[in-house]
């Protein structure tokens, strides 16, 4: 995806969320977007850990993005714990055979995930949240993990204020 490309993408996600003000209905909308516009994006998650209750995933395009989230809470491993716990964009384009999450690749594998990119969107002192791109193609994303980051600044900074 082109640098002009993202910048239409976000505009148009950022005008369609814009004027929503349930949580609920934000993220779910996301998820359906994310599908939508990114190109190599097949299915889409938003989940959240808080220290109280945990991992959840609290909207997904697809019960294969809600299983493929689960999974990687079952086992501990997997790019959404790493996002939340690094702050970094992780991408792999071969999750079967990345080393990082062994048998959490393996299983994703299992049910149709080949490859991924997944960005931290909040850093509030109690709740982080991961929103993750997966596709059934290996080598779905490009190198430029550069343009993931500017893609999460916005909604991290816009979802860290005090809701009113």
């Amino acid at each position: 995806m082109q640098h002009d490309e993202l910048a239409q993408m976000l505009a148009k996600v950022s005008e369609e969320l814009a004027g929503e003000r349930d949580e609920v209905v934000t993220t779910a909308r996301a998820c359906e977007l994310a599908v939508e516009v990114v190109e190599s994006c097949d299915h889409a998650s938003i989940a959240l850990r808080s220290r109280r209750t945990g991992f959840r995933t609290v909207a997904a395009s697809s019960p294969l993005a809600t299983s493929a989230d689960e999974l990687q809470y079952e086992l501990a491993q997997g790019p959404i714990v790493e996002t939340v716990a690094t702050a970094e964009v992780c991408r792999s384009n071969d999750v079967a055979s990345d080393l990082r999450w062994p048998t959490w690749g393996i299983r994703a594998s299992e049910i149709g995930i080949r490859s991924l990119v997944s960005v931290q969107l909040t850093a509030g002192r109690h709740t982080l949240r991961a929103l993750t791109f997966y596709s059934h193609r290996r080598n779905a994303w490009d190198e430029q993990a550069t343009t993931w980051r500017c893609c999460s600044r916005p909604t991290r900074r816009r979802r860290s204020t005090p809701r009113r």
